[in-house]
């Protein structure tokens, strides 16, 4: 027989058989003080009641796992001879549980033996080592071929046998961590990382969802890095976008030490799995923005992941152009289809120069050129007539191969307006023309057919607008596919509520009703924390509100929600829910909706929840449609009278907000007050700030932030982008030649190509600064884009020559006058723009401040380029 050492003694005569072990429990509850207790729960409650009698003595100590001698020892002096004969009855059986489940798992046996076995010892308390064994026999079965039936009923009943063996793993599973949560077992990660093996083949994601939440009530934490990255592989299998989104929150606000680059791998590739390629932009945008553009090291799986976000719609051109900067830097060659992605991006944004660069870099890296780049590219080209990027595709053409390359050819050829700017022996059509007959037997014939393309079926498309600025023009069919976000709004109305928070998670809160179909839910028992009546009506309200949230409920039957739940405590959470669904209602009054949300803040107040920058947040979008700012700044109040700090996000949001309000004070001030804070500022916020300073009519205060940016140490931290440069072009409108010249030298440099309308307020800053020869050399640059000279600037130099006594200024002018392909908008203008030149050449001589033969030359060459009689003139 058996013994068992505790303390100095020796309990001897313990026999480990199930039927002596329960005799002896039974006789000892019902000779002790707890035989009153055993007498009123009844025969029927007796195995539960044996279970957790031992739990319930006041001197045991229940942060310790079961089965630790140790603890024994340091509490035996206090025990009775009974009291320690009934412990160590619990922890033989336990220790005869864990070796016979051991040996099954060793030798492999069937889940049938492993229930059996656990059947046998309900009176033996789990422990950690319990809960790990039984949950690895559970996936050794799941994953086992059941060799006893034969080839045919295999493929016949092999799916179905599949999924019934995977739907007993996962209850056995249930059913483990039931009875490990009775006995109040410390779960951690491990077991998330077995359940979530054995749940994905059942596409049980609210299971794993509840586990998560029950690990964190009794951690007091959330789970860690791992358990966060399985979360993420089974949702993206069970098809839940929704929770996906959720955890993508949850690890932003709570954990955002745990998202290194492989996490928003994997994001990044469920939400493009899933089609939502506008969330999967703003997940790709937050990660290159601070704190998390310092912890995430880039790799060739997240610039893969982003190539194809970029593809996806307009307006991400900066974030192609950081993709293939990480690719240079990195030393990295993308894949074709990478390239192809990329190239389609800038086509799509207008980026034709870098798209022909991309284009380059596939023919330098040897890949293959598809039909579908080329006849983008060309179609984008003739649309908005930029034929000198035409023009060079002959390249790439003539250096690598084409796939289709005679119907390619044929597409490009019939396609273009062959006008003055094309003739039939230009580069591109012999490169064309020359590559569609290589390799090719019927090469005359082809060539001949091409060439009477040329003349009989070209076809002239006339399309008005800007070569950036239109949309959806290569591919209608695509655009309307892709939705594209409207240029205000930085981030999708979800996406917004994204940004890491200073607050604690509420480990405790589980949600087990309606988080997906009814065969997917289980019970979790209740732990050992005795919640108040109040905190479990908080939760379940919470529980309530998430299901609306997830179905946009209306805000009527919002508070009717509330209505029932009155007099319920709210916490921080259901603040976050409650400005949720006013900020995504869109059917009710804005008014309403604000009204809603401030009442929301003032229940909250009183309750005592938290107010962050994360209420704040939600707060600004409420505030805007009404153009409200004391509601804001009361808000603020709170939240910093509460000792909390805005974050980064937060003063970024203020800042859009006053300047959408009107209120350049408030916004500079809160400027201000973020340098302070966080001793420096990004490119958002700066461009943020001095749009809106431009917008209120403060280009002197706009100019002094412009300064303020390009001073130390901002300029070293902040990176200039595209946006910043056109911000930068506005600003110095007024006169600022010294920051003009610095801006065309950063577009030259990043190699940008500058749109049509900063560099005209460019030729504005060096006419009003007196430069005349720079601001000539400027609309020469715009000219050379194949864009169209502005009559305003010229209707601005041609007096600003005259007030400041430098008639001698005209006569240069008439050089970009004659080499002007497109100029002003219109014939009349044209005419008006010749005459007001000339009359000033004429004022000029006649007051012989000019000789009057250079004068004479001038104007007769400006007349006969732009055919305007005499007559006309006169």
């Amino acid at each position: 027989m058996p013994s068992s050492r505790f303390g100095n003694k020796e309990v001897v005569g313990v026999d480990v058989t199930f039927c002596i072990a329960k005799r002896q429990m039974i006789g000892a509850l019902r000779a002790g003080p707890a035989r009153t207790a055993y007498e009123s729960a009844g025969a029927a409650n007796l195995d539960q009641h044996c279970s957790c009698t031992w739990q319930r003595s006041g001197k045991v100590d229940r942060r310790r796992p079961l089965g630790d001698e140790g603890e024994d020892n340091r509490v035996a002096g206090g025990r009775s001879e009974r009291e320690r004969l009934f412990r160590a009855t619990f922890i033989v059986t336990a220790r005869e549980l864990n070796e016979q489940l051991r040996a099954a798992l060793d030798d492999q046996a069937g889940l049938d033996d492993a229930e059996q076995i656990v059947r046998h010892h309900r009176y033996a308390p789990f422990d950690a080592r319990t809960v790990d064994i039984c949950l690895r026999i559970a996936r050794q079965v799941e994953v086992k071929d059941d060799g006893n039936l034969s080839d045919e009923k295999k493929e016949i009943s092999a799916e179905f046998s599949a999924n019934a063996r995977a739907r007993h793993a996962l209850k056995f599973a249930v059913g483990v961590l039931r009875r490990a949560s009775s006995d109040q077992v410390p779960l951690d990660s491990h077991v998330l990382t077995h359940i979530l093996a054995l749940a994905r083949p059942c596409t049980k994601s609210t299971v794993a969802w509840i586990v998560k939440r029950r690990i964190e009530s009794i951690q007091r934490y959330p789970v860690d890095a791992i358990g966060y990255r399985g979360l993420v592989i089974h949702f993206v299998s069970c098809k839940r976008p929704d929770m996906l989104f959720e955890l993508f929150d949850e690890m932003v606000r709570v954990q955002p030490a745990t998202l290194d680059v492989d996490t928003f791998a994997r994001f990044l590739n469920g939400f493009l799995k899933f089609k939502l390629y506008d969330t999967a932009w703003h997940v790709w945008s937050i990660m290159r923005e601070p704190p998390f553009s310092r912890q995430v090291v880039v790799d060739s799986a997240i610039l893969s992941s982003g190539a194809w976000i970029c593809a996806r719609g307009q307006g991400k051109a900066e974030g192609v152009l950081w993709i293939t900067s990480q690719y240079k830097a990195l030393g990295l060659e993308p894949p074709s289809r990478e390239l192809s992605l990329l190239t389609a991006a800038f086509v799509h944004d207008g980026w034709m120069a870098e798209a022909l660069r991309t284009m380059e870099w596939t023919v330098h890296l040897n890949y293959v050129l598809h039909q579908r780049e080329i006849i983008q590219f060309v179609d984008r080209c003739v649309r908005h007539h930029a034929w000198a990027e035409l023009l060079q595709l002959a390249d790439p053409l003539s250096k690598t191969n084409i796939i289709e390359h005679l119907s390619c050819a044929r597409r490009v050829l019939t396609d273009w307006d062959l006008g003055e700017e094309f003739s039939e022996n230009s580069k591109l059509p012999e490169a064309l023309l020359g590559y569609s007959t290589e390799d090719t037997r019927e090469g005359p014939l082809r060539t001949w057919r091409l060439g009477s393309a040329i003349h009989t079926q070209s076809v002239g498309i006339k399309v008005s607008g800007n070569l950036v600025g239109d949309g959806a023009l290569l591919n209608p069919r695509a655009a309307a596919a892709w939705p594209v976000p409207p240029v205000d709004a930085r981030m999708d109305p979800r996406m917004l509520s994204l940004h890491p928070r200073s607050r604690t998670h509420d480990t405790n809160s589980s949600s087990t009703d309606d988080l997906g179909p009814a065969n997917e839910r289980f019970t979790v028992l209740p732990g050992d924390m005795e919640l108040t009546n109040s905190m479990d009506a908080t939760r379940a309200l919470n529980d309530k509100l998430q299901r609306a949230l997830f179905k946009r409920t209306p805000l009527s039957d919002v508070e009717r929600i509330l209505n029932a739940a009155s007099g319920v405590p709210l916490s921080n959470w259901t603040l976050d829910f409650l400005l949720r669904l006013a900020r995504y209602e869109r059917d009710s009054d804005p008014r309403r909706r604000l009204a809603f949300a401030v009442r929301m803040v003032q229940v909250a107040r009183c309750d005592g929840a938290e107010l962050n920058s994360y209420a704040l947040l939600q707060m600004l979008p409420l505030a805007r449609t009404c153009q409200k700012v004391n509601v804001v700044l009361s808000l603020r109040n709170l939240i910093e009278r509460q000792g909390h700090t805005l974050s980064e996000r937060a003063y970024n949001g203020l800042i859009s907000h006053y300047g959408a309000c009107h209120r350049p004070d408030l916004m500079f001030q809160v400027f201000r007050q973020r340098l302070d804070m966080y001793r420096g500022a990004d490119a958002d916020a700066m461009r943020s700030v001095m749009y809106g300073l431009l917008r209120n009519k403060k280009a002197k205060t706009a100019l002094e932030v412009w300064k303020i940016m390009r001073s130390p140490p901002h300029s070293e931290s902040i990176q200039v982008d595209a946006g910043l440069l056109e911000c930068g072009a506005y600003i110095c409108a007024h006169g600022e030649a010294e920051e003009a010249r610095w801006i065309g030298a950063k577009y030259r440099e990043m190699e940008i190509t500058p749109p049509s309308k900063p560099l005209h307020v460019l030729v504005s800053a060096f006419v009003n600064s007196g430069n005349y020869k720079e601001a000539r050399e400027y609309m020469r640059w715009i000219m050379q884009l194949g864009c169209t000279l502005h009559e305003r600037r010229l209707y601005q130099y041609i007096p600003d020559c005259q007030r400041r006594g430098k008639p001698e200024e005209l006569l240069p002018l008439s050089d970009v006058l004659v080499e002007a392909k497109n100029l002003v908008s219109s014939r009349v203008e044209q005419v008006l723009v010749v005459q007001a030149f000339l009359r000033a050449l004429s004022r000029a001589a006649w007051l012989q401040l000019v000789d009057k033969h250079l004068v004479a030359d001038c104007a007769q060459r400006v007349q006969n380029r732009w055919n305007i009689s005499s007559g006309r003139m006169a």
